[in-house]
């Protein structure tokens, strides 16, 4: 596959004030680690609350187990103290509660019984098969959010969800799109919830873009692309951002039973960028010092 990482750049058209922009960033002081410590640098920690961040890639590269992953790790942290939940919207039947249940069992060896349940507790799973439901099934979550901690949301996958709007790319198709993305947007800003959309990759204009059309690519704040190499390893990269510089920022790891971890001679960064260690005035000296990404 060719490199088309730059192709993919396009700064969203949402208008966002001061105290918007400020709200997402602190907010994202929750961001949930992936399980691999490297695809955790090339995303600046993790998912981050208070975005829209979109896994890309061909079929079977690993979008989906990461996905699983980090719902683990989202409970291992957790410590029942806020008792966070996630809400999975499946279009294609990729969610298995068993997976979830082997990558717990895998990451703590000594998991009770009682921790499993209240792991699958945790996860609210619905399926959906097109724009109208996925659509009815955002505003459901968003009244889910008034009595239940929801720290992710997971829609995998949108491509499948969308197809019909992209299809034939009308009026009718294009207002489809844009108040899907509204309603996932709000979902993170006002929420401060880790989305994650999970889409495939299409031939298009000559090359391999993420499908759904030209209005689709400006939904996520963040965008990585997965590829399975030859040996079976599993390189993600950081392909668009408004937080951070994209150039040359990737991570690689390996599907195991314990979900998606570091490969073996994974060595961290001496200075790996943490938000969970980060003060609101700290954030806004890196929002201010002149990072072009952030908008």
């Amino acid at each position: 596959m060719s490199d088309t990482g730059a192709s993919y750049s396009n700064t969203p058209k949402e208008v966002e004030n001061g105290w918007d922009l400020f709200r997402r960033l602190t907010n994202s002081l929750v961001i949930v680690p992936t399980g691999s410590a490297s695809v955790d640098e090339a995303t600046g920690g993790g998912l981050w609350a208070g975005e829209v961040t979109e896994l890309v890639g061909e079929l079977a590269c690993g979008k989906t187990q990461l996905c699983m992953s980090t719902i683990v790790q989202m409970f291992l942290r957790d410590k029942g103290v806020r008792r966070s939940m996630a809400v999975y919207l499946d279009s294609n039947g990729s969610f298995r509660s068993s997976r979830l249940v082997e990558i717990l069992r895998r990451k703590k060896p000594h998991v009770s019984d009682e921790e499993v349940s209240d792991l699958l507790s945790r996860v609210l799973v619905k399926r959906v098969s097109d724009d109208t439901e996925l659509s009815k099934a955002l505003l459901d979550v968003q009244k889910l959010c008034q009595h239940a901690s929801i720290l992710m949301l997971i829609v995998d996958s949108v491509g499948g969800c969308l197809s019909g709007t992209a299809a034939k790319m009308d009026a009718n198709g294009r207002k489809c799109q844009k108040k899907i993305i509204r309603q996932l947007r709000l979902l993170a800003r006002e929420h401060c919830m880790a989305v994650v959309t999970v889409n495939h990759l299409v031939y298009w204009t000559g090359k391999m873009r993420p499908a759904l059309g030209q209005i689709w690519m400006s939904a996520p704040h963040t965008r990585l692309r997965f590829l399975r190499e030859h040996d079976g390893h599993i390189n993600v990269r950081l392909i668009n951002s408004q937080r951070q510089q994209c150039y040359a920022r990737s991570g690689e790891c390996q599907l195991t039973e314990s979900g998606v971890v570091d490969l073996p001679d994974f060595q961290p960064a001496d200075a790996t960028f943490n938000q969970s260690h980060l003060s609101h005035s700290t954030l806004l000296e890196r929002i201010f010092a002149g990072d072009s990404q952030i908008s």
